[in-house]
């Protein structure tokens, strides 16, 4: 059963929320502190959103938000991101960062063991030094995009991901194997950098907001 946990801001001492849900986002379960404040019993249900009255006139929206091939949770305080959640735009960055440099060690990682054990097959398929060194880079995008809140290092990651696909179903048709998987993979990729981008763009907001109001 996923079991996911936030901390309602503004409390004192904090206040726990916790989501419990079946297969299928079937049978969602809503508690503070252990305490039930309410439940969702099918994902029909979820997907139209519901609202749950919590103490101090806060009010918490929960829906489940489809964003390509990705799901998130939506979960808003009073009209407001939850911090941590699906729709907060801070976690939105560390979850395109987070795939960026996943992507970078798992190139690296690929890199060197074709270089060490000297398959043929890998090196045909252009593993090697040349995957170790993209694998860098992309590392290096994740932490520009971390430190900088870069879009353009955003969407150059993401063409770089285009161009592996292409790579991909070139490289089927030449020695054979079936790409779907690696595709489906890549898609949610670009996905979650794309949802990275728009993150940016409320930060960015929300700080400039900040500023004019100072």
């Amino acid at each position: 059963m996923p079991i996911r946990t936030y901390t309602i801001p503004n409390t004192d001492p904090a206040q726990i929320l916790t989501l419990r849900w079946g297969f299928n986002w079937k049978n969602m379960v809503l508690t503070i502190d252990g305490e039930e404040i309410g439940s969702i019993a099918t994902a029909k249900e979820l997907r139209e959103g519901r609202s749950f009255q919590l103490a101090e006139g806060k009010e918490l929206f929960v829906q489940l938000k489809q964003d390509g091939i990705s799901h998130s949770l939506e979960l808003l305080l009073n009209g407001n991101p939850l911090p941590g959640s699906g729709s907060d735009p801070h976690q939105q960055l560390k979850t395109a960062v987070a795939v960026l440099y996943f992507i970078g060690a798992f190139n690296i990682l690929l890199g060197i063991l074709s270089e060490l054990v000297q398959i043929e097959l890998l090196k045909t398929l252009g593993l090697g030094i040349t995957s170790a060194v993209i694998g860098a880079f992309y590392l290096g995008l994740g932490y520009f995009i971390q430190k900088r809140l870069s879009i353009g290092a955003i969407y150059l990651a993401i063409g770089l991901l285009v161009l592996d696909i292409f790579f991909s179903f070139y490289m089927s048709t030449e020695i054979g194997g079936n790409p779907v998987t690696g595709l489906f993979i890549k898609i949610l990729f670009i996905t979650m950098l794309y949802n990275g981008i728009k993150a940016i763009k409320k930060i960015k907001g929300e700080e400039i907001l900040l500023q004019n109001q100072n």
